[in-house]
């Protein structure tokens, strides 16, 4: 039960990601952490989908003004100490046509991730570092990135009877307050 909650929830961030990366040629999913399956980059949309480890680094995009690729960063901002050194050194491999798509734990639920740890409800390590939008603009701005989209994703499974999971997760994100309990946030 809880791989197919966790499948959902990939769903739902990748059809989110899927909103602009199926007009995209490429998704790069970069540094997927230790205990990422691969289901958010299997539920995106897009012809070519590559994944690259920790030593292998992004291939340069700079002059390439045909190809339009997206760089997937799933849960790396929280579990990485230096995000504005990590969003660095992958600037130089962009090319004017490349977006980063960042799926990012919700700050303001860490309790939630910490007692899905202890129930064995969450596998790998627990998510040492939480940022704010404040803050994720603010070491965005200081890397050479601007934010051009910020969007809650995720607030209760798609099974649930008659379609009513898939209509909350449509609706929630529209309710003032409401929108910021997802239980992520995918930034572009």
């Amino acid at each position: 039960m809880i791989s197919h909650l966790r499948r959902r929830l990939a769903e739902i961030v990748g059809r989110e990601i899927s909103a602009f990366s199926r007009y995209y040629d490429r998704v790069i999913q970069w540094r997927p952490l230790p205990h990422d399956d691969g289901a958010v980059l299997d539920a995106i949309e897009c012809p070519i989908k590559e994944r690259l480890g920790g030593d292998e680094p992004m291939p340069c995009q700079q002059g390439r003004t045909e190809e339009r690729t997206v760089v997937l960063l799933n849960g790396n901002f929280n579990h990485h100490l230096d995000i504005q050194g990590l969003l660095a050194e992958l600037k130089p491999a962009l090319s004017r046509n490349s977006r980063v798509a960042l799926v990012a734990y919700n700050p303001y639920l860490r309790w939630v991730f910490g007692l899905a740890a202890r129930l064995g409800l969450r596998r790998g390590e627990l998510p040492g570092t939480f940022v704010t939008r404040d803050v994720l603009a603010n070491l965005a701005r200081l890397a050479g990135y601007e934010i051009v989209r910020l969007r809650p994703v995720g607030y209760v499974p798609q099974g649930l009877p008659f379609g009513l999971g898939r209509l909350l997760n449509r609706l929630l994100p529209a309710v003032p307050l409401v929108r910021w309990l997802s239980l992520t946030n995918v930034i572009v």
